[in-house]
């Protein structure tokens, strides 16, 4: 997973760890001439605690990945399917897009097919 620094701010700052702890953004230009511009409060298991990031989201800037690193909070999808079978089979099969809701999946249901079910289904996209 990457980090986005702009899509994290647009979130208010919000974020997580690459282990999952939610963090939260702080400050962005902290000025020191050695240290990371990014301040960032991370749960732990006694509260917040004060962690400092490179602008791509980085704990150690070393070019693997640690657990602390920044990451961008997943976006949570979900949509409704429809599920149709051959007349002659006994296999069933996804056809046509993902729909907002089950009326609208039913409104375009394919009347050629033999639809079985309208089915809902949710999905993370990557950060």
């Amino acid at each position: 997973m990457t980090f986005d620094l702009k899509r994290a701010m647009e979130n208010g700052g919000r974020c997580q760890t690459r282990d999952g702890r939610p963090a939260r953004i702080i400050c962005t230009d902290r000025k020191s001439p050695n240290g990371p511009p990014i301040i960032a409060l991370v749960d732990g298991d006694c509260g917040e605690i004060l962690h400092t990031h490179s602008l791509n989201g980085r704990r150690i800037d070393d070019g693997r990945d640690h657990s602390f690193d920044l990451v961008n909070i997943p976006v949570k999808r979900e949509g409704w399917v429809n599920v149709y079978r051959r007349r002659d089979s006994t296999c069933a099969h996804v056809g046509g897009p993902i729909y907002t809701s089950p009326e609208q999946a039913q409104s375009f249901a394919d009347p050629m097919l033999h639809r079985v079910a309208c089915v809902h289904i949710e999905w993370e996209e990557p950060a």
